[in-house]
């Protein structure tokens, strides 16, 4: 069989090796990391009343959490949505109580099941969940409890309006009430357009180094910096994320395999085995831009980001994945259909039968 052959028929499988890995992942997360996903909703917290020093609410996530951060040395309770005590964040850690439907209904952003067992009249069940002086929840209070936006934003999606002009949050210092309140806006995002035009420049730039010369050294350097661009937008979004670490690293451990496949791409390359470097090429650079590129294009044009980096960076890191990572792919696509066959190894001949 033909060495060419075979690779080519492998780099072809790709897509459906792609789309198997991206069925599996979706249950885990919406985009490459896990978590939430970038909106067009703003949450805002206006006020702390009665301000406590130490005591710091803030909406994280793209305003899919609140956030509530403790240094004062005392504990401090929020309350659930029938005025229950529901988290318990102090000098001892966080504390979860287990007979609150808040602690339920707040594990997934548009609501969960509520155990039969819940009350939240019952004396509370506290359970620690973890150390240090800060916790996040989804607060249904605070955020956009639908897929759909409201009926007045589909009507006129390009007009930025108040959704809710003031949600509320109690909290227990002691025997004093701490009310947390903000409101709930629609901030339309920026047009895609200037990054879509920068993924076509940067993919049209991948087909080009395919068709140089020095296609291999220049293969490389890209697939080199798509590999940067992909930690760095990754890292941001580790940095803004709340959920626990397990939870991310499982979120990431595809765009973890693209990273180890294309160093295997870059080494290859250098050894001077092109053909074998074309195929971890396609593969790495496939598993980004699916996984890192398509799964978070939403990002082009959502307001609201799940990300610590600068806004025009979480974009431009996202365009450059969907961009050279497809012009990537093809490029190497076309160069191991372009590459010269390897001559079959000649077959001894049967030696002849007597009387013939």
């Amino acid at each position: 069989m033909l060495r060419r052959h075979r690779f080519l028929r492998l780099a072809l499988l790709l897509p459906a090796v792609l789309i198997a890995l991206v069925a599996g992942a979706a249950p885990a997360s919406a985009h490459s990391v896990g978590g939430s996903e970038a909106v067009n909703f703003s949450t805002r917290v206006l006020r702390v009343s009665p301000a406590v020093p130490g005591v710091v609410v803030r909406p994280v996530e793209a305003g899919a959490r609140l956030e509530l951060v403790n240094t004062s040395g005392r504990d401090i309770i929020v309350l659930g949505y029938d005025n229950e005590p529901y988290l318990r964040v102090g000098p001892g850690g966080v504390f979860e109580n287990q007979s609150s439907p808040a602690t339920y209904a707040n594990r997934a952003a548009l609501g969960a099941p509520v155990p039969s067992t819940a009350n939240a009249k019952a004396a509370p069940a506290w359970k620690k969940v973890a150390d240090g002086d800060r916790a996040s929840w989804h607060d249904h209070r605070a955020h956009w409890m639908s897929t759909d936006p409201p009926p007045a934003v589909q009507a006129d999606p390009g007009q930025e309006r108040v959704i809710n002009p003031s949600w509320s949050v109690p909290l227990r210092d002691g025997d004093t009430t701490i009310t947390v309140t903000g409101d709930l806006r629609w901030v339309p995002g920026p047009s895609p357009a200037p990054w879509i035009v920068l993924a076509v420049v940067l993919g049209l730039a991948a087909l080009v180094a395919g068709r140089l010369r020095t296609w291999p050294t220049l293969l490389a350097v890209l697939l080199g910096a798509l590999l940067i661009v992909d930690i760095v937008h990754t890292a941001g979004s580790w940095s803004a994320l709340r959920v626990p670490v397990a939870e991310k690293a499982y979120g990431s451990l595809i765009g973890v395999a693209g990273w180890a496949v294309g160093a295997v791409a870059i080494w290859q390359f250098g050894r001077g085995r092109a053909e074998s470097g074309l195929f971890y090429l396609i593969f790495s650079a496939g598993l980004i831009t699916v996984i890192g590129g398509l799964s978070d294009v939403s990002t082009l044009s959502r307001s609201q980001l799940v990300s610590d980096l600068p806004e025009w960076l979480t974009r431009a890191s996202v365009a450059v994945k969907l961009g050279l990572g497809l012009g990537l792919s093809v490029a190497g696509l076309l160069r191991l259909r372009a590459a010269p066959e390897t001559p079959a190894e000649p077959q001894p001949e049967a030696p002849a039968q007597p009387g013939t």
